[in-house]
């Protein structure tokens, strides 16, 4: 194979090298994206779901646009030059951006570039090469591709572990994207030597063959089960993956795809292209489903995103192959424009509804798991059916409480360790009541600390804390929740809750918090006294 890939033109290798820096820019930026959403612009999954679908959704458009200009004027260097060009300038500027409609105008502009380049580089690769060599040479470009998005998150690791903040980070991305406008100076035109004028361009796809429709509707059927990658770093970081590590989990999933790319790619040369495309489908659902049920054991997470790796490899040098197999040779940029399209246009939808499922029924019925288990403590002693706290207050309400909803740190931990004391009173509450630990996990303990507990523990992710806490008591069932926190971000579920309790404790309490409240006690014990003695609540709730 090694000799092979030295006997490949000069143009795939330098195509190869310009994607590799490029990359090395975008995905040092990529994965730090969600959580500059989440932390710094204090927006969720449903903006993310609006700025990722919106952004691919024009890059598709323009692929298409960009791909029959192409071959209308047998020019592709302007148009691979202009593309990286512009994005390169658009991706330093997002450290300047100050809240996320202004992240999306700048991640449009960054897709805008793509779209503008990706469909004539492909048709500049296709047609450099002979068709016997297309998967071998697409896998050599999405293996150079990948190793930028090795770099990439590792220098953003580098970076994030000197506690350089988010935004500075992002300027660094100038340095590469420089060195790629340069490179791109140096592609040559190729000859059009002697093919035939392209057919003039049909919404219908005149002039393609059944095939290639057939391959596109199939390609939009799988692309609307899909979404955008930047929700798999979101989940894990959700399930307690570290801050600092998802650089590097992403930077793993470009090093497995960097190293089988090309060997599986060039395999497909012989084995043919739609039996590695469907094994690398099959990898991708099987990833999906474990992400959407894992109940929080991160180490499980690098073994996945690396099979996650190993689908992209299986499938995007293959793909590309196939459409220059399956395309005529005067529509190689017309091709790829439809390829593109129907993969990214599809991706807006998918995107928003991924994003709005997950955001108000959770990350499992989003990932495709029916009645996965979202609980982060294992099942005690003591889960079966509860008995249901009940007490009227005269003058107030009365109360049927069958849920408890907690804070962790500063109402039921210090410093991220569980106060002392604790269990047996949630154990015996168990019995009651369904417990749940809703919480930022600032210090990575909960789940640690909770284990073996009746209890279901929920790591909120950054951004929206307060409105998310609130949207699960709603779920739940506010009329018969009962809600004890201490934070600022808890104030809206203790309005929710039937019962809302904010706790003093050695971490104090924000005042937004004890204005939600309908009571407020020194310390988390003498809260769950009172849902031990509930008969304590008439005396100090009765009007």
């Amino acid at each position: 194979m090694l000799k092979s890939l030295l006997a490949l033109p000069a143009t795939v290798w330098l195509l190869g090298l310009i994607s590799l820096m490029n990359d090395s820019a975008s995905e040092l930026l990529y994965p730090l994206v969600p959580l500059y959403l989440a932390s710094v612009l204090m927006a969720g999954p449903k903006a993310l779901g609006i700025i990722e679908g919106i952004a691919e959704a024009t890059s598709s458009l323009l692929k298409l646009f960009a791909g029959v200009l192409a071959d209308k004027t047998a020019a592709t260097k302007p148009w691979v030059v202009g593309g990286y060009s512009l994005a390169a300038v658009a991706r330093p500027l997002m450290a300047f951006a100050a809240s996320w409609p202004i992240l999306l105008a700048l991640r449009f502009a960054d897709r805008v570039g793509k779209g503008l380049r990706t469909s004539p580089r492909d048709a500049l690769l296709a047609s450099a090469v002979d068709p016997a060599q297309r998967g071998l040479a697409f896998g050599l470009h999405r293996a150079m591709d990948n190793a930028g998005a090795v770099i990439g998150p590792l220098v953003a690791t580098l970076l994030l572990a000197l506690h350089l903040p988010l935004r500075d980070i992002f300027l660094w991305t100038a340095v590469p994207g420089a060195i790629t406008i340069a490179l791109a100076l140096g592609i040559r035109e190729p000859s059009r030597g002697g093919k035939a004028s392209p057919a003039p361009f049909s919404w219908t796809l005149q002039g393609f063959p059944p095939t290639f429709k057939r391959y596109l509707l199939v390609l939009a059927l799988f692309t609307l089960g899909n979404s955008s990658n930047m929700f798999l770093l979101l989940r894990a970081r959700e399930l307690g993956l570290p801050e600092y590590q998802i650089p590097l989990l992403w930077a793993l999933v470009s090093t497995v795809a960097m190293l089988f790319s090309t060997p599986l790619s060039a395999l497909s040369d012989r084995l043919g292209r739609q039996r590695l495309i469907l094994s690398g489908w099959a990898i991708y659902g099987v990833f999906y489903l474990i992400l959407g049920s894992n109940g929080g054991e991160t180490w499980l997470l690098w073994p996945l995103f690396a099979g996650y790796g190993l689908f992209l490899a299986a499938t995007e040098g293959a793909e590309k192959a196939l459409v220059a197999d399956l395309a005529p040779a005067t529509l190689l940029g017309t091709a790829y424009g439809w390829f593109n399209l129907t993969a990214g246009l599809l991706l807006l939808p998918a995107s928003l509804w991924f994003g709005w499922l997950w955001q108000t029924a959770g990350p499992a019925p989003a990932f495709g798991i029916a009645g996965g288990d979202p609980d982060r403590c294992r099942r005690g002693p003591h889960h079966g059916e509860k008995t249901v706290i009940e007490v009227e207050i005269p003058g107030f309400q009365v109360l049927q409480l069958s849920h408890l909803v907690l804070d962790y740190n500063g109402t039921l931990a210090v410093n991220g360790e569980l106060i002392e004391g604790m269990k047996p009173l949630l154990d015996e509450l168990a019995d009651h009541l369904g417990i749940h630990v809703v919480t930022a996990d600032t210090f990575e303990k909960a789940a640690r600390a909770l284990d073996g507990m009746d209890c279901r523990l929920v790591i909120l992710p950054p951004g929206n804390q307060a409105a998310t806490k609130a949207d699960y008591v709603r779920q739940l069932g506010g009329p018969a929740t009962v809600a004890i926190g201490n934070g600022r971000n808890d104030r809206m579920m203790l309005e929710q809750a039937a019962l809302g309790i904010a706790v003093l404790g050695e971490e104090g309490t924000a005042t937004a918090a004890i204005l939600a409240a309908d009571v407020v006690v020194r310390d988390v014990f003498s809260a769950l006294e009172l849902l031990r003695n509930p008969r304590r609540l008439v005396a100090t709730l009765r009007s």
